[in-house]
């Protein structure tokens, strides 16, 4: 049969003993509370700090690697309509969009990557690759002086490169967004554990605070009863 605190409080028994249980739970809560804290807050900071270097950074870094990208299709397509530039010249300017493009493709590898952003990375390099390819046979003919020109397969090879620009940044603000909401949650689970914490410890201190009264009481002496009654 369950008793309410209050019989427990005023129940016969050894009442040091319940207060030093009291107390006991007490400390066990705090430490428990504090461990269970110190986690969350641990996930919370690597939440944030995940959001800072694994999707900030990639994410202005994907935004460089366009702008590169796009330099460099200026740069041949300048070449190509305007002339008036020696092959020679133009490949150095695209061996410096080349050098970037490497440049910012392998800070984003040195990020953490989900699975999905490793394959689009992937087949943003074998885009790339063929991007490259269809340069390389433009600047050959005209090299040759023949009548190469910015047509349909550079534009395709360069929309492959585009799109799989464009997915990994929906991925990276997919993730970017699950990360966001773990923090958020994280924040909250802190916020209820404190309050959480103060409503045991005051619990518990009402009833460490009973007990220590009913240790400090002095039985009275009824009418009638001699002191020897009492020993």
């Amino acid at each position: 049969m369950r008793h309410s605190p209050s019989k427990w409080l005023a129940g016969s028994g050894p009442k040091r003993f319940r207060l030093a249980v009291v107390l006991l739970a007490m400390f066990l809560v705090l430490v428990a509370g504090k461990l269970w804290e110190d986690a969350l807050v641990e996930r919370l900071r690597g939440d944030c700090t995940s959001l800072f270097a694994d999707r900030l950074l990639p994410a202005t870094t994907l935004f460089h690697l366009s702008d590169e990208m796009h330099a460099r299709q200026r740069t041949l397509e300048r070449f190509v309509n305007e002339g008036g530039t020696a092959v020679a010249d133009v490949r150095y300017h695209l061996g410096r969009h080349d050098a970037r493009l490497e440049m910012l493709t392998h800070q984003i590898e040195q990020t953490y990557l989900v699975a999905d952003e490793a394959r689009h990375l992937q087949a943003f390099r074998s885009a790339l690759t063929a991007y490259k390819e269809a340069e390389r046979v433009l600047l050959q003919q005209r090299a040759a002086d023949q009548a190469g020109r910015y047509g349909t397969e550079l534009e395709k090879a360069f929309d492959s490169v585009h799109s799989e620009l464009l997915s990994l940044t929906a991925v990276q603000e997919a993730v970017g967004k699950q990360l966001r909401d773990e923090s958020v949650a994280s924040a909250s689970s802190v916020l209820s554990l404190l309050y959480f914490q103060l409503g045991v410890a005051f619990v518990l201190g009402l009833l460490a605070s009973g007990l220590a009264v009913t240790l400090g009481a002095r039985p009275t002496l009824d009418r009638g009863d001699s002191p020897d009654k009492l020993h």
